[in-house]
């Protein structure tokens, strides 16, 4: 809550102006949009080649087509430039993307080894669950970051850690 207060302090004080999120989590954004619709200049840095899924990826893109925002995909942050305030972000291919506010938007991963192991050792972190919350093993359900579930509205597989 208090980050949130001092962004909104920065933004009224009209100390915000150029922004860049590392990461691109829902949460980053759902940020981003917010900071747009104050007027900032966005820019995501993002390390995987495009922000949340395919789907989501497009329909940002085709509904967001003519806000003042930038990606940088396939990127990632390498530090910050500035002498007691930010004034930059060095990037390893994009160079020094300028900024000066800064919010770090990098996800967790849930620690899921536990349930990795009970229901039936996957690579990843993700769980498949079925409608009633339950995993491969009828015995063991699941919630959370670490699942995969169904979309009520699409009927397709989903993951959305918040």
């Amino acid at each position: 809550m208090r980050d949130a207060e001092g962004i909104r302090g920065h933004l009224d004080a009209g100390r915000a102006h150029d922004v860049v999120i590392v990461g691109s989590g829902l949460i980053a954004v759902e940020t981003t949009e917010a900071l747009v619709s104050r007027g900032c200049c966005v820019t995501i840095v993002e390390m995987q080649q495009q922000i949340l899924d395919a789907d989501m990826a497009r329909l940002l893109g085709e509904a967001h087509g003519g806000t003042r925002r930038a990606h940088a995909h396939g990127d990632g942050d390498r530090g910050f430039v500035g002498k007691g305030r930010v004034e930059g972000v060095q990037t390893y291919t994009h160079g020094v993307i300028p900024a000066n506010l800064v919010i770090l938007g990098v996800g967790v991963q849930a620690e899921s080894s536990l349930a990795r192991v009970a229901s039936g050792n996957r690579a990843d972190h993700r769980h498949r669950l079925d409608q009633r919350m339950q995993t491969s093993d009828r015995d063991i359900c699941a919630a959370g970051d670490c699942v995969e579930c169904v979309d009520l509205l699409t009927g397709r597989r989903c993951y959305a850690p918040s």
